[in-house]
């Protein structure tokens, strides 16, 4: 059309996408080109469901293990998230390395902290985070994706980039592993190899969080739906 944009440019998928009611079911992925849009509006303000999200994007954790997270679970001197047996889908302990950026992004997330228990707190400072919170924020800002479906994101673009191996990107998915030899003495599953694929996928998400617009700041559809009046803004407006 006359605006320029290319079928694979963010804002036409935008277009594309945002605009249609999240389709249900638990697993939609946010489509790859609509990643700018999610990291910079999660930037935008901070709130203990975005910081959730981002969370759980950054680790790519089920929603459940995420909003469920403890200070306790958190090693800092080794750099660790240890997700217990008892909170895991498969009943098996679940280590997550700490990049810089998860560290930093876990200094944000004590600095609003009240209870020192739960990482993401629930509204009424009763236990955790309700774990279909993040998934309804999402929906009330038009992404057409849930949270769980922000983990098939992250193993799609890191399968693409070819620069990882399958196994290490399922065992940070912490999938079950059809050799049950390695599952039973392989506990760390591939650590170092996971924190390395963590770095890219971190560098990856900043990136997109930095992408700018081709008609500048007035482009960005996040900027045009803060814009409007609307309380909760609907629809993503753009300009034609």
């Amino acid at each position: 059309g006359g605006s320029g944009l290319s079928d694979s440019h963010p804002v036409a998928s935008v277009q594309n996408n945002a605009c249609r009611r999240a389709i249900k079911g638990n697993f939609d992925a946010l489509p790859k080109a609509d990643l700018p849009i999610l990291m910079q509006w999660l930037a935008s303000s901070v709130t203990i469901a975005k910081l959730a999200i981002k969370w759980q994007l950054m680790t790519m954790t089920r929603p459940n293990e995420a909003v469920g997270a403890t200070f306790d679970e958190i090693d800092l001197g080794k750099k660790l998230w240890v997700i217990p047996a008892e909170r895991m889908k498969r009943n098996r302990e679940h280590i997550v390395p700490l990049t810089d950026e998860l560290l930093e992004l876990f200094e944000n997330i004590q600095y609003i902290n009240q209870g020192g228990i739960y990482l993401f707190e629930s509204l009424d400072g009763n236990g955790h985070l309700h774990r279909e919170s993040p998934r309804l924020a999402l929906r009330k800002a038009k992404f057409n994706t849930t949270a769980h479906g922000l983990r098939s994101t992250a193993s799609t673009i890191l399968n693409e980039s070819r620069k990882f191996r399958e196994d290490v990107i399922e065992a940070q998915l912490s999938h079950a592993d059809s050799d049950k030899v390695r599952s039973a003495y392989n506990r760390t599953d591939y650590l170092e190899e996971r924190r390395e694929m963590l770095q890219g996928w971190h560098d990856y998400l900043a990136q997109q969080e930095a992408k700018e617009w081709p008609r500048g700041r007035r482009s960005n559809p996040l900027f045009i739906c803060f814009q409007s009046r609307e309380k909760h803004c609907r629809r993503w407006r753009l300009d034609s």
